[in-house]
């Protein structure tokens, strides 16, 4: 294992952004987040 996130939560401003993420990043997989907020796009 790599990453691993267990019931996280992001709040903004008050605001829930995300809630209750749980993700496993395992040795060997390769992952890519695409969106707006803080990406470079």
């Amino acid at each position: 294992m790599v990453v691993k996130l267990e019931d996280v939560y992001l709040y903004r401003e008050g605001n829930m952004i995300l809630g209750n993420v749980n993700w496993q990043i395992d040795t060997g997989e390769h992952w890519v987040l695409f969106g707006l907020n803080g990406s470079g796009n």
